[in-house]
């Protein structure tokens, strides 16, 4: 037993060793690129750099989203209010959100679809497929403000009647 338990450790140890060597040679191959490249030493955090921030830019937008979700229901709690109609506003809108991005996602494939006949028509394929796609995508956006326009007005015709 003590033999396998020996033996397992020294395959730990040499795989470890090949995996310092590979830590290794990647190491000296970046301080040989920065050398070859006469890159300063700016130049390389630039990507470090980035990533930080974008993550960094993340976590407080998520940090942000819910402590004023929080305070904005413990306001409400202080004015009598019950946080769950604010629940229950919020999955309308919810419904609403998924309704506005469905349609704008159309609405930028036909765009696509409308740049490309317009790119084989012999436009630009640059100006072609930004213009339908903002054009379309606008059309989208304004397709689903009058739906929603037309709901509301229903519901506002179905709460006179009560």
């Amino acid at each position: 037993m003590n033999l396998d338990v020996a033996g397992r450790i020294l395959i730990f140890l040499e795989n470890t060793q090949k995996k310092i060597a590979v830590c290794n040679l990647i190491s000296i191959g970046l301080v040989r690129a920065i050398k070859k490249r006469q890159m300063s030493m700016l130049e390389s955090l630039v990507p470090i750099l980035g990533i930080i921030c974008t993550f960094g830019s993340l976590s407080f937008f998520v940090y942000m989203f819910y402590t004023s979700r929080h305070r904005e229901r413990m306001a409400m709690i202080q004015q009598g209010k019950d946080p769950m109609q604010y629940k229950i506003q919020m999955q309308k809108t919810e419904s609403n959100r998924v309704l506005k991005v469905g349609i704008l996602f159309a609405a930028f494939g036909l765009g696509l679809v409308a740049g490309w006949g317009l790119e084989e028509g012999g436009v630009p394929s640059e100006t072609a497929y930004f213009a339908m796609i903002f054009l379309f995508g606008g059309l989208g956006m304004i397709i689903y403000h009058l739906s929603q326009r037309k709901q509301r007005n229903k519901e506002d015709y179905l709460a006179e009647e009560l």
